[in-house]
């Protein structure tokens, strides 16, 4: 009989979540993060994709304001789920170009 090599299972080291993230109710973009990834975080990450601070962003998720402990696992989010970032109108068109040019072609 031949040998059969085990079966290898590859599980990713942390998993993760595809968010959709909508900037003032129009430009929209995936995020992918980790599930247990706390929103301060995940809300610094996305300040930095759109050069804002981020007391410049406000996440909101089915209309709750998110706060810096929440993660999306605690909130049951799942792939293509739709959180809300608001910033200063007179920012958006800024932080909506910066975001642009970072995107890969």
């Amino acid at each position: 009989s031949s040998k059969v090599p085990p079966a290898v299972h590859i599980v990713p080291s942390v998993p993760t979540v595809t968010l959709t993230i909508r900037l003032n109710g129009s430009y929209t973009m995936k995020s992918i993060v980790g599930i247990n990834s706390s929103f301060d975080k995940i809300q610094s990450d996305l300040a930095s994709s759109f050069n804002l601070g981020t007391n410049q962003l406000k996440l909101t998720f089915d209309g709750d304001t998110l706060t810096a402990k929440d993660t999306p696992s605690a909130l049951g989010m799942e792939n293509d789920d739709m959180v809300d970032a608001t910033v200063d109108k007179n920012l958006f068109n800024k932080a909506v170009e910066f975001a642009n040019s970072k995107k890969k072609t």
